[in-house]
């Protein structure tokens, strides 16, 4: 049994009702009026560890047998976002490339503020179609929180030659 110190429940609530029965102001106190007894308890005086309640308790139900615990999975490690991609003008400057964002598994690319085209592959070729464009990328996690922001815009212009 643990080592703790019992107390009693009839002197906790002679002390109870000592303390809230009567002031502690001796003017309001008559003499010759003497303090009535603490009234006795048809019940057995039980033990009341520290911090336990002096209420009668309600009738329990009856318990249900536990199913045994499941371990619990580890927690996955708070870890950061991806990397944003970093653009740059290909070899052949005929479209964008970046370097594989570390535990990316693909990537997404919005062209003129457009719905994202989803690629596997770090890389992006450019529009044949005269006009101004502007691109940018952001690198998808396997968990969507994980996602990274998305890149620097890269604009471009394509012009058609004669």
């Amino acid at each position: 049994m643990k080592n703790r110190k019992l107390f009693l429940l009839p002197v906790i609530l002679l002390a109870l009702s000592a303390c809230t029965s009567r002031s502690s102001k001796p003017s309001e106190s008559k003499p010759g009026e003497s303090i009535p007894p603490v009234s006795e308890s048809s019940e057995t005086p039980t033990s009341v560890e520290p911090g336990e309640s002096t209420e009668p308790s309600q009738p329990s139900e009856p318990s249900q047998p536990s199913e045994p615990s499941q371990p619990s999975e580890p927690s996955e490690p708070a870890r950061d976002p991806l990397a944003a991609p970093v653009l740059r003008l290909n070899a052949e400057k005929t479209g964008l490339t970046w370097d594989a964002v570390t535990d990316a598994v693909s990537y997404d690319i919005v062209v003129n503020d457009g719905d994202a085209q989803n690629v596997q592959t770090p890389g992006y070729t450019f529009n044949s179609e005269a006009g101004t464009y502007a691109v940018k990328v952001k690198a998808r996690a396997d968990v969507a929180t994980y996602d990274s922001a998305f890149s620097t815009v890269f604009n471009y212009e394509t012009k058609l030659t004669a």
